[in-house]
């Protein structure tokens, strides 16, 4: 499908600005100019469905979405069963989508259906992903369209019973939900609708391959094992989604002045590093390589690793090579070098400052393997002393950091499981925790494996006791 050169208009700043909820934008100078609201009388519905999602009130997205989209049968009472519901609920979304039946003009009528199902899509995948994964944990209805105009009493009384068949139907990819879950119905509803929007085969709403293919990674991370039929489909997705987001002159045709200046290449990076970590999770290493290379070039960032005279443990008397990681970037400061965090950045520093200082730090006597090396400036035993490597000096923006993060995963499938294999991530975590400003969960991330590869080691050597115990609190 060629790339559109029209003028972005709502449907595109639509799912600009829902993408933008899960992926950092770089600062800009200049805010894109939006393109006008549209006039239809689905825009005020379809505006407020989108902005519930970009300030996390998602029950609210889903309640400006569901009296559009339940089927006529719904305020009746609830169905015999919840198969017959969704089967309705589909009939019902495609009808609302299709609406005067001419998908093909991608008019202003049609962009604003579009945009409440896509809105309450996204809803329903955030809703689930932040009672189940992120957190903090809220207090959602268990069912995804629930609105003032049903029987609360009807349907508050089948939430457990549609949960199981909600559970009951992931397990048709051929293995069952691991573990308990909230909120299975969610994903149920999200790729419903999801699905719905790819089934009418337009050539605007390219986002959707990237949802489609969130969702179907999301579905084999909740599985007990994996899914031969659920990897076809992610690989289908996943082409999809590198054919839309794999180049960056597309991702700039398609929203074009949208965009904040060098924000293409952080769509692209995510396109590649999201199918990197999909190859990690099928053991397919050569692909996943290839994958997180592609993400790195596309945000200009080189690593390689050095050796560097320095210490480890805290008795450790002569200097040793160490090695660490050197990441280098073209781009300058001001252009992509660092990246703004989104609003709700702003509580998890206050969060990542608590963490900072519940985990041991290397004066706690029962460190003995330090954080990060200490290494040396001039190469002598001096005292002259450098706590961190040479990527400290460069700061690394928020995708940047994900792609050292993310080269760890396809080291540790290289490598052989013994005790060298922690150590061989660790250039790449501490590079993370040299960055004075990182994201929240990166850091956690990259302290989660540093907790790991040190606790191993700690116990392989017989190490303190309390120090394992430290190193399994942090993780």
């Amino acid at each position: 499908m060629a790339a559109p050169t029209r003028r972005p208009g709502f449907l595109r700043e639509v799912e600009l600005r829902l993408l933008r909820c899960t992926l950092p934008s770089p600062p800009s100078t200049s805010p894109p100019t939006p393109p006008p609201s549209p006039a239809h009388p689905l825009g005020a519905a379809a505006a407020s469905a989108l902005a519930a999602v970009e300030d996390g009130d998602y029950e609210a997205a889903l309640a400006a979405a569901a009296s559009h989209l339940l089927p006529a049968s719904a305020s009746s009472g609830p169905p015999d069963s919840a198969a017959q519901f969704y089967a309705d609920l589909a009939a019902a979304a495609q009808a609302f989508l299709r609406g005067d039946g001419d998908v093909e003009a991608v008019g202003e009528g049609f962009e604003c259906r579009c945009a409440v199902v896509l809105s309450a899509a996204v809803a329903a995948l955030l809703a689930f992903t932040q009672q189940n994964v992120t957190g903090p944990p809220k207090k959602f209805s268990t069912f995804p369209c629930w609105t003032s105009s049903l029987d609360e009493g009807c349907y508050s009384n089948i939430g457990g019973i549609w949960d199981a068949w909600a559970s009951a139907n992931l397990a048709s990819f051929g293995s069952h939900v691991h573990g308990k879950f909230s909120l299975l119905q969610f994903i149920v509803f999200a790729e419903l609708l999801l699905t719905s929007i790819w089934n009418l085969d337009i050539s605007d709403c390219w986002s959707v391959s990237w949802w489609l293919f969130r969702i179907s990674m999301l579905l084999q991370n909740i599985l007990d094992e994996l899914s031969s039929s659920l990897f076809d489909q992610v690989q289908v997705y996943k082409n999809k989604m590198l054919g839309y987001f794999g180049e960056l002159e597309k991702v700039s045709t398609y929203w074009d002045s949208l965009l904040f200046d060098g924000e293409g290449s952080y769509f692209v990076s995510a396109a590649f590093l999201e199918a990197g970590i999909v190859e990690y999770k099928y053991g397919r290493v050569d692909a996943s390589r290839l994958h997180l290379d592609s993400a790195q070039e596309a945000c200009d960032l080189q690593l390689s690793l050095t050796g560097i005279l320095g210490f480890r443990t805290i008795h450790q008397v002569d200097a040793k090579s160490q090695m660490v990681l050197v990441a280098k970037t073209n781009k300058s400061g001001s252009d992509e070098g660092q990246a703004t965090e989104p609003t709700v950045a702003l509580n998890d520093n206050a969060a990542l400052k608590n963490t900072r200082s519940s985990v041991p730090v290397e004066s706690d006597e029962f460190c003995v393997i330090l954080r990060t090396p200490r290494l040396l400036h001039d190469g002598s035993n001096s005292a002259s002393e450098n706590k961190t490597g040479p990527s400290a000096n460069i700061p690394l923006s928020a995708i940047q950091q994900a792609a050292v993060v993310a080269q760890c995963l396809h080291v540790s499938r290289r490598s052989r499981s013994d005790e060298m294999s922690g150590w061989e991530m660790a250039p790449y975590i501490e590079s993370i925790d040299s960055q004075g400003e990182s994201y929240f969960v990166e850091t956690n991330v990259s302290r989660g494996a540093g907790a790991r590869y040190g606790l191993v080691t700690q116990l392989l050597r017989g190490g303190p006791q309390d120090f394992a115990g430290d190193h399994l609190t942090s993780l």
